[in-house]
């Protein structure tokens, strides 16, 4: 009888033992989990639309692709396009950022796709939205435990 109490106890002490840690392994891929969103903010000389990682982890970027009308189109057609059609709104300067595939994103790091400033005051801030309505933003991450994730952007949060 006590043999089998001994093998009772071994067994429950086994088993919990393997649960914690299962646990613990899931608790540290989450720990480090990155989470990125999006925001802009505009005003009457500037207009910002960036990411962020908001999450507890660095992103490994395994995709990072930008859309007009549903079409993917390269960095640097993106960058063409929407300097066009912010130069019709006023002098400016535009910086376009981005990631390439396999980079990294840190924990907390914020990057501009977009960054306009105008050199003067433009009447019409709602304006902006009108020239990035047709943009989509879309990039696929993973941890650094490799667990996959996206990010969509709301047509550039339209």
């Amino acid at each position: 009888m006590l043999e089998i109490a001994s093998i009772i106890v071994a067994i429950c002490a086994l088993s919990l033992t393997v649960w914690q840690g299962w646990m613990t392994r899931k608790h540290n891929q989450l720990s480090v989990m990155p989470a990125i969103c999006s925001w802009n903010h505009s005003d009457e000389k500037t207009f910002h639309y960036w990411i962020k990682n908001k999450g507890h982890g660095t992103a490994k970027i395994d995709e990072f692709k930008l859309f007009i009308n549903g079409a993917t189109v390269s960095h640097d057609e993106f960058s063409d396009l929407m300097k066009k059609r912010f130069d019709k709104l006023g002098k400016n300067t535009f910086h376009m950022g981005g990631f390439e595939d396999g980079s990294f994103f840190e924990k907390s790091e914020q990057t501009d796709i977009i960054k306009v400033i105008f050199d003067e005051d433009v009447e019409n801030t709602e304006s902006y939205k009108e020239l990035i309505k047709d943009c989509e933003l879309k990039i696929k991450y993973s941890s650094l435990y490799g667990k996959k994730n996206s990010f969509t952007s709301d047509p550039f949060n339209k």
